[in-house]
């Protein structure tokens, strides 16, 4: 009996089916998840990219790819041309990327508000020192 088979309670041989690995992709192809239908009640709007036995398709979201689907910034690595996986090139996802704004930290955010009340304050001022003859 090979890996690929296993037996049932009665001792009968059963063949097992091999694992299909899916993926979901956006409308550039960039592909978003990964998974097995091992692990996929629903596998509608997914696209079947290979099958075949072993931890490598049965739990493909962590072994089937060389590396994460994300690079540390956020941008997908892997895109789908033709049924085929592909590693994205470093100007397709230079290209993708968009980096963060800024947050202002607390004493930043209290500075501009003074600084903006100090000047409204100087805009009343001035318009009550020109009067009203």
């Amino acid at each position: 009996m090979d890996g690929n088979n296993m037996m049932d309670g009665a001792g009968d041989i059963l063949q097992r089916q091999p694992y299909k690995v899916l993926v979901r992709e956006d409308d550039e192809g960039r592909i978003l998840a990964i998974n097995s239908d091992a692990f996929l009640a629903d596998t509608d709007g997914w696209t079947q990219i290979d099958e075949g036995y072993g931890d490598q398709y049965h739990h493909a979201q962590g072994n089937y790819l060389d590396g994460p689907l994300w690079d540390e910034r956020g941008v997908c690595r892997y895109k789908l041309v033709d049924g085929e996986v592909q590693e994205r090139t470093q100007a397709e996802m230079d290209a993708d990327y968009t980096p963060p704004v800024p947050v202002l930290t607390a004493e930043e955010r209290m500075d501009e508000i003074e600084a903006a009340m100090m000047e409204l304050a100087a805009m009343m001022t001035t318009d009550n020192m020109g009067g009203d003859a």
